[in-house]
């Protein structure tokens, strides 16, 4: 076999390699996901198909409707801090005795069907 025909060969094979070789992506830098993102977006919002645009958030927060001065997790934050500065730190330390009792460790613990028995314990320190 002679000198040419190899080499033939060989760029014959690294052709093909060429041809099926996987790409390897390079991640995007910051601004180039941005751009993509603005452009699935322009895209979705004028009628393409690439991105669904949800019409309202996929999951909304549980508002309790209650007598309670809380209907939902901030308000119920918004809440104990107040509680906990018009207590003072000694009384306010007291709230978290009240989770213990509940079976919770943290304020963002508390679920919306626990709200009425956190806020009677809370309000009777």
């Amino acid at each position: 076999m002679s000198i040419e025909i190899t080499l033939e060969r060989i760029a014959t094979a690294l052709e093909q390699l060429a041809k099926n070789k996987p790409t390897v992506e390079t991640p995007l830098t910051e601004s180039e996901k941005e751009q993509l993102a603005q452009r699935q977006y322009d895209k979705a919002r004028d009628g393409g198909d690439e991105v669904a645009l949800p019409e309202e958030p996929a999951i909304k927060p549980k508002k309790v409707e209650t007598n309670l001065p809380f209907a939902d997790a901030k308000e119920l934050s918004a809440y104990v801090m107040t509680k906990y500065k018009l207590l003072g730190p000694v009384k306010g330390a007291q709230i978290q005795n009240v989770l213990a009792e509940l079976g919770l460790k943290n304020v963002n613990d508390v679920k919306p069907e626990h709200y009425q028995a956190f806020h009677d314990k809370v309000e009777a320190l």
